[in-house]
């Protein structure tokens, strides 16, 4: 953990930019290694941190935020294409697959 004045730094970016990782879902253990701080450090300061950012309780820091899940739209066309690749892969995996069954029966065969 930092020391002195690198504490200080380190506490005043934490409270500075606690509620970026927090709304990106951190709980206070990351954040707190984060900014190499003690987790007690994060707690001492979660009701300024609370009042500088409009939360009437420091409680509400407390649960942990879930970000929204990225949605993405998948075209038809797209999912073609990438069906295709898949299948032009597994005829190359089965035709490898093939190869090394011939090899490992040749080789019993000579035995």
């Amino acid at each position: 953990m930092a020391r002195g004045r690198d504490q200080t730094q380190a506490v005043t970016n934490m409270i500075n930019q606690f509620m970026v990782y927090h709304n990106q879902g951190y709980n206070i253990p990351e954040i707190a290694k984060k900014f190499e701080v003690t987790t007690t450090t994060i707690y001492s300061h979660l009701q300024e941190i609370a009042d500088k950012n409009g939360f009437y309780d420091r409680k509400e820091l407390l649960e942990r935020v879930h970000p929204k899940h990225n949605i993405s739209v998948v075209t038809r066309q797209a999912s073609a294409v990438d069906f295709d690749e898949v299948l032009d892969y597994a005829a190359k995996l089965k035709t490898k697959i093939s190869e090394v069954t011939t090899n490992i029966l040749t080789i019993k065969e000579e035995e």
